[in-house]
């Protein structure tokens, strides 16, 4: 006779598999090719600032790395190193809006267009790359495996 109270069993293991998704390996290259233009327009200019273009070059590849862990489901350093990665980059994505040079914005015109153009194409972009940061460091068990367990 079985026994009616006993838990089933299950051969899983609380394992969880998911498989990597096209929209995160596009928009890894998006970025990729997006910085790789931030890059160029920064040696194109007539002045270099080599300090600021080499701490864009630092913080974008530790942004690409992630994405690309993320994208492809790929072990890169630990999760405990994304998850003090993201915030470093948010702060430095926010020193690098206020400290904008270049831009005259005498004009109404000319700053609602910044405005708009921020909001509407930049924005969005920082915000799927800081979830996928986010995801990478914090809600990834499917690729960090024992390393990391979810929080209840």
């Amino acid at each position: 006779m079985t026994n009616l109270y006993q838990a089933p069993t299950s051969d899983l293991l609380g394992e969880v598999v998911e498989q990597p998704k096209k929209r995160w390996k596009v928009f890894f290259w998006l970025v990729l090719v997006l910085e790789m233009l931030s890059i160029f327009g920064m040696l194109s200019e007539e002045t270099i600032d080599v300090k600021h273009l080499l701490l864009e070059a630092v913080m974008y590849s530790f942004v690409l790395l992630g994405l690309f862990g993320f994208a492809y489901h790929k072990r890169i350093f630990v999760a405990g190193f994304w998850k003090l990665v993201l915030p470093v980059v948010m702060s430095y994505d926010a020193y690098s809006f206020a400290t904008v040079e270049g831009l005259e914005l005498q004009e109404v015109d000319s700053m609602m267009l910044v405005l708009v153009i921020m909001v509407i194409l930049i924005l969005p972009l920082l915000l799927f790359q800081y979830y996928a940061l986010f995801r990478y460091g914090f809600r990834s068990v499917f690729i960090w495996g024992d390393r990391q367990k979810p929080e209840s």
